[in-house]
């Protein structure tokens, strides 16, 4: 065996376990009491100066049909962050005073270094306080404005609520590689009846990353919601 030989084996061994470390990474076989102790920062793609075109749809089902109530368009630009939340002003507004404001980082990305964790807590308001606890739910694709898109599917399926007999599953689902947000879906079904909101954006963002954070000493969403 001759010593380019040699080489391109050995290159090909390492690329193939980095392939098996990266998909281990993302296949939710981490605990996030165990990632988060690990790190030491919080990364973003999404930086100050990035633009999201985002889109609001309520969409009522019944049987086989489904009508689309309400619809809302903003672009918004962001203009700052600071832990745990972006400051967005949009751009689009057409008000004398545009009127700038927070959210919380959940709906605009996920950290990278948490990516693929097993479970999770997020700030996000569904009337029952100010978080959201989420399984991993695996890679998919999702059809969006521009053509099917990677992402990383987490789920939330809360039983009896908001109403008994009424049920509801909230889906994120972030970019594979980056970790933006790229839709949230919620709805809200009696088995007959199916409400949704689709919270998403509608071309591929503009991103000025990354952002980096020092992780926070504690994780305010950890516990199940």
């Amino acid at each position: 065996m001759n010593k380019l030989l040699v080489s391109v084996v050995v290159i090909l061994a390492v690329l193939f376990a980095l392939g098996l470390y990266l998909l281990a990474e993302m296949a939710g076989g981490t605990s996030f009491e165990e990632r988060y102790a690990s790190i030491d920062k919080l990364t973003f793609s999404v930086g100050k100066g990035s633009v999201l075109k985002q889109e609001l749809r309520i969409v009522m089902s019944y049987g086989n049909k489904s009508v689309e109530t309400q619809r809302a368009d903003r672009t918004v630009k962001v203009n700052d962050f600071s832990w745990p939340a972006y400051h967005l002003c949009p751009m689009n507004e057409t008000a004398p005073t545009v009127q700038c404001y927070d959210v919380p980082f959940s709906l605009v990305a996920m950290p990278k270094e948490l990516m693929g964790v097993d479970t999770i807590g997020l700030p996000f308001n569904l009337g029952r306080g100010n978080q959201i606890f989420l399984k991993y739910n695996g890679i998919t694709n999702v059809d969006m404005p521009w053509g099917p898109h990677p992402v990383v599917n987490y789920t939330n399926f809360t039983a009896s609520y908001p109403q008994p007999d009424v049920n509801m599953t909230t889906k994120f689902y972030f970019d594979t590689t980056e970790g933006y947000l790229v839709r949230i879906e919620v709805s809200i079904t009696d088995g007959n009846l199916t409400s949704t909101a689709i919270f998403q954006l509608t071309e591929v963002p503009q991103l000025n990353g990354p952002l980096e954070v020092s992780k926070p000493e504690t994780w305010e969403w950890e516990g199940r919601d």
